[in-house]
């Protein structure tokens, strides 16, 4: 089994976070832990507050597939009360977004991101 480029979780996010903000979104907070579940990024991105699930696995599709439907309840429920905290922004379009971070040629890192993964309740 060969290495992974990326080394720990918390590198995958920050990977993750420096991408959305290259393309415009503004992260407002990062690793927020509510009831059982986590937000690993949230972002405002064109008007939409953007609730990002980061993967890091060496295959794009294993990392979609570990976002189950216990996995995204989870995160659900932690949106809605991290929303309740703040009501200013609970009015704004919201979307759940998956990005894996994976090992492409090379050991480059290669980033995929799935806009609007799933809605609530799916």
């Amino acid at each position: 089994m060969r290495r992974s480029c990326v080394r720990k979780g918390a590198e995958a996010e920050e990977r993750a976070a420096r991408w959305l903000a290259r393309r415009g979104a503004r992260v407002l907070a990062r690793n927020v832990r509510r009831g059982r579940g986590e937000l690993d990024i949230i972002a405002l991105w064109d008007g939409v507050l953007v609730l990002v699930e980061v993967k890091q696995r060496e295959e794009v599709a294993d990392g979609l597939l570990s976002v189950h439907a216990g996995k995204r309840r989870r995160i659900e429920d932690a949106a809605r009360i991290w929303l309740a905290a703040h009501p200013n922004l609970a009015a704004l379009p919201c979307r759940f977004d998956v990005i894996v971070v994976s090992c492409a040629r090379l050991g480059h890192v290669r980033i995929t991101h799935l806009p609007d993964a799933w809605r609530v309740g799916e």
